[in-house]
């Protein structure tokens, strides 16, 4: 069998979707980088690979790249912040965000990226909160680094990785947070689409559909459409059981055991919330199960 190198494979795909390298590459690296990457004669660092593969809508898991010190030192930290998201420990991800922010080098737009849109979640240093307009001005000019001409009405024609997904979710969540609850929809119906057109079957597609069925179920939610966000909670759970992607969906049950209740289905209700809540407790996520069992005794009066 003949082995196909990482630039070969990036050029075919670009090629055969009828992509410039200019088009492909914008706010990742330089159209030569690309050239050079696509000709062998040059490798750059494995987060590049892995955010052009995630544009061409490519597994980004099938390939070998050797790691650079920089990369081994900053990857750590990356995944470190990741985890006190998740689990909402602020003060350790900002101390961790900090080590990251003194590591990155000035021309390494994905990970400033990261920072931003981290920041832009953690808050001030001083562990303060950033208001909806500072935190904003932070998600877009994250999103801006690889995507100067971004902007939430028009997704079409575009190409994202991961990260920037996550942002452009992040920039519909805090629409609806602050009301204005078309943008939101707007943004969330093109990023399902988008999600579900390009990626589908792809590794790293399973934890963003989860995230933003998660987020479009919860803004539908707070405007009392509770059958659309039954469905597309529903939609974003079933997809993740069946690719084997597991992280959003207590919370996705949570927010199928709400809309439940809301539509009349009281025992459905119960038996959902019993789910997210042992589901969190065999996790340890103790926030999450603080957050459960209020909402289950205040909907229900449901005690676990």
């Amino acid at each position: 069998m003949r082995e196909i190198f990482i630039g070969e494979y990036i050029r075919h795909h670009r090629q055969d979707q009828g992509l410039s390298q200019e088009k492909l590459c914008e706010g990742i690296c330089e159209p030569m980088t690309l050239s050079r990457l696509e000709n062998g004669k040059q490798t750059p660092s494995r987060n590049r690979i892995q955010a052009l593969l995630q544009r061409l809508g490519l597994p980004d898991d099938r390939y070998f790249a050797l790691l650079t010190p920089y990369e081994a030192a900053i990857e750590p930290l990356q995944k470190e912040i990741s985890d006190c998201l998740v689990q909402h420990r602020r003060e350790a991800g900002l101390e961790k965000l900090g080590e990251l922010e003194a590591l990155a080098e000035e021309d390494d737009q994905l990970t400033r990226q990261f920072i931003l849109f981290v920041r832009a979640l953690l808050g001030r240093a001083d562990g303060e909160p950033y208001s909806p307009s500072e935190q904003m001005d932070l998600l877009t000019e994250s999103i801006r680094l690889t995507m100067p001409r971004f902007s939430p009405e028009t997704m079409g024609g575009q190409l994202y990785s991961h990260m920037e997904v996550r942002i452009m979710n992040q920039i519909a969540d805090l629409f609806s947070q602050c009301g204005e609850h078309k943008r939101a929809f707007d943004l969330f119906e093109q990023l399902m689409e988008y999600i579900q057109n390009r990626t589908q079957g792809i590794l790293w597609s399973r934890g963003v559909l989860g995230l933003v069925s998660l987020s479009y179920a919860r803004a539908l939610a707070r405007t009392a459409r509770h059958r659309e966000a039954l469905e597309i909670a529903e939609l974003g759970w079933s997809t993740c059981i069946r690719m084997g992607y597991y992280d959003f969906s207590p919370a996705l049950l949570h927010v199928m055991a709400e809309c439940y209740h809301f539509l009349g289905s009281d025992e459905k209700s119960r038996d959902l919330y019993s789910q997210a809540y042992y589901l969190y407790e065999a996790l340890g996520d103790q926030y999450h199960l603080l957050r459960v069992a209020k909402s289950a005794r205040e909907q229900l009066c449901l005690e676990f």
